[in-house]
């Protein structure tokens, strides 16, 4: 169990969003960034301060390095140094080429069950199995998350780390969203299964395992078929894929033809609590073949509500 006064430290602090780690202050800001250096061309004082009259704190040789966290306007760069916050002049020194990954900490990560978060001191909330957080620090035990505008603290045994690249459906947004590197870099509004058990959208974990293009999507009982541009299944017969009515026209502007059978104003929103999908997440048509080439076979679905 972890102690009450640790539970009240991280939790005041998290809401500061700064956590304190070996004595060294790691703002929840930075957590997410990627480390970069600069790189000594020269032997360099490091200062404690941005000007050329402050205490020399330390040197860097040539071809030292060191994380800087950000360049400041009149040409010195804010450095980490030992573990301490301090400048370096950047008449000597250069940025390094080479961006490292902070992996010292997960970016995403979702619940693998339903489980009791601490938002608060000495209050909590369920968080339901397949929600999406992240991770602004962790170490062996817990780990301290920002689950959509709230910042609370969990065990890790229930969290499941997210891979660089991803797409989350979220039935209660009706959106498609695509990460990489913990960035947002598309998004769609949607219309997921009608939430009935023989046609809702199954929530879950999945892999891509099909991305086919022109073809007819079939019901099992053969009461449906419908032709679509593209389709990226992930469960079963669940995927993503095209919906939107639209017309293909030749290089002559001869109608080739017709398919689809939503309008544009028919994705998002409420639609699909009346008249949603069979299970399948239906996409405007640009959207879901800018999306077909942004995924491939294996890459994850997380499904939410």
């Amino acid at each position: 169990m972890m102690n009450k006064n640790i539970q009240k430290k991280l939790i005041a602090l998290s809401i500061l969003g700064i956590i304190t780690l070996n004595n060294k202050n790691v703002y929840a800001s930075d957590i997410n960034n990627e480390v970069k250096v600069v790189k000594a061309i020269d032997k360099v004082n490091i200062r404690s301060l941005n000007n050329i009259t402050s205490d020399i704190v330390g040197m860097l040789d040539e071809g030292d390095t060191l994380e800087y966290i950000l360049k400041l306007s009149n040409g010195w760069y804010k450095v980490l140094y030992n573990d301490e916050i301090a400048y370096v002049n950047s008449d000597f020194v250069v940025e390094d080429k080479e961006i490292k990954d902070n992996t010292k900490y997960n970016k995403m990560v979702y619940f693998k069950e339903d489980k009791k978060v601490v938002t608060e001191i000495d209050e909590y909330e369920i968080i339901d199995k397949y929600e999406m957080a992240e991770v602004l620090y962790k170490n062996d035990e817990y780990s301290i998350l920002k689950i959509n505008d709230k910042i609370g603290y969990t065990t890790n045994d229930n969290l499941e780390k997210l891979p660089k690249n991803f797409v989350v459906v979220d039935i209660s947004d009706q959106k498609v969203n695509y990460y990489d590197k913990n960035n947002i870099i598309f998004e769609s509004d949607v219309v997921t299964g009608l939430p009935t058990e023989s046609r809702e959208t199954h929530l879950g974990y999945y892999k891509i395992f099909e991305k086919s293009y022109n073809r007819d999507l079939v019901a099992e009982d053969n009461s449906y078929r419908s032709y679509v541009d593209v389709m990226m299944k992930f469960n079963k017969g669940q995927g993503l894929h095209d919906a939107q009515y639209h017309k293909d026209y030749d290089e002559n502007g001869k109608l080739v033809k017709s398919h689809g059978w939503r309008s544009i104003s028919e994705f998002g929103g409420e639609t699909y609590l009346h008249d949603g999908s069979h299970g399948c997440v239906n996409m405007p048509h640009d959207k879901a073949m800018e999306l077909s080439e942004k995924v491939n076979v294996g890459t994850r679905v997380l499904v939410k509500k």
